[in-house]
């Protein structure tokens, strides 16, 4: 199930950046219990989109998967170096 949750986070783009949170690296990991834990590392945490992403990764997944879905604010420095290849190639980031 997990490998099936990152499949459905991928639909959610940053609407800054246009690219989904999972390969800019945003997505720190996935729990599955009772409830669907996600570790969300924000690019910043002044983020303009940080409400707007949380919303949409709560309702998809809540939706989706029906379960209650948790969201941890994971407080650390995000860096161009958590993205994946895919990202940093259509970025032009080398």
């Amino acid at each position: 199930m997990k490998e099936k949750i990152i499949e459905k986070l991928k639909e959610i783009e940053d609407p800054e950046i246009g690219i989904d949170i999972v390969n800019l690296g945003l997505i720190r990991n996935v729990k599955v219990n009772d409830v669907i834990e996600i570790d969300f590392l924000p690019t910043s945490l002044f983020c303009p989109y940080l409400d707007f992403l949380l919303e949409e990764i709560e309702e998809k997944i809540k939706k989706e998967f029906k379960k209650d879905v948790k969201i941890n604010i994971v407080e650390d420095i995000w860096s161009k170096d958590l993205m994946s290849e895919e990202a940093k190639r259509k970025l032009g980031i080398k």
